[in-house]
């Protein structure tokens, strides 16, 4: 794993990026799964500090969110 623990190379030094991966997944499972909590599968917010907050930036840049978040 790359020295942040996320993004990766492309190379055998870090392969992929399983932290966002799994970030990923589960925020798509809280957009599937929100209005059996009563929520807006529409308004989930991304929000984070330091780390956190980059990993927000990562995802709102990433070709793999295709726009599924807004700033």
């Amino acid at each position: 794993m790359e020295k942040t623990g996320f993004l990766s190379t492309g190379d055998e030094a870090a392969r992929g990026n399983w932290g966002l991966l799994d970030q990923r997944l589960a925020l798509l499972w809280i957009r599937s799964h929100a209005r059996a909590f009563g929520a807006s599968h529409t308004k989930v917010l991304l929000l984070g500090n330091s780390a956190g907050a980059a990993s927000v930036i990562l995802h709102l840049v990433s070709p793999l969110s295709n726009g599924e978040w807004q700033c």
